[in-house]
């Protein structure tokens, strides 16, 4: 079988930082069992996708993946931050933000930041996941953090990719 993609050829030629000059890059495929090398590892591992949201209200912030049927959706990041004043009297005494994994098919809380009542306080908190974590399509991002006085504001961004055409679990 003849190789047509001229990208995986470049893509070989990097890789095995071959020198065509010495080694000659295939151009077909051998018709018995070859060692193989995966040329385009990143292909579907490129971020497609941003959610973002922020509020300075009390109540919880919520989001959602898309609703297409035939495509899954893998989180490979999440960054959530908050800035409250002294008066905030941030009830709970946290904030967490929550997916829903598509294995379990439950809501998860993915990361909880504690936060201290009326104390002036911010933080930023970065989570890259090695191994992406996929999620039901159409489902939430939630985001909590109720308080009934002073000022506090959230905010959380999920980044990630799709591919469509993949069976979710059962």
């Amino acid at each position: 079988m003849k190789i047509e993609n001229s990208e995986i050829t470049k893509r070989i030629i990097s890789l095995t930082s071959g020198q065509v000059a010495v080694n000659k890059v295939p151009t077909q495929l051998a018709g018995t069992v070859v060692p193989v090398i995966d040329v385009n590892p990143d292909l579907a591992r490129e971020v497609n996708f941003l959610i973002s949201n922020t509020r300075s209200t009390s109540g919880t912030l919520s989001s959602s993946f898309g609703s297409t049927a035939s495509r899954s959706y893998f989180v490979t990041g999440i960054t959530v931050g908050y800035s409250k004043d002294a008066a905030c009297d941030l009830a709970t005494g946290n904030i967490s933000v929550a997916v829903t994994p598509d294995y379990s098919k439950s809501t998860t809380t993915v990361i909880q930041l504690p936060v201290i009542t009326l104390t002036a306080d911010s933080k930023v908190v970065d989570i890259i996941f090695e191994t992406p974590l996929r999620v039901v399509a159409g489902s939430s991002i939630t985001m909590t953090g109720d308080f009934g006085a002073g000022t506090l504001v959230k905010s959380f961004q999920i980044r990630g990719y799709y591919v469509d055409g993949l069976t979710q679990y059962k």
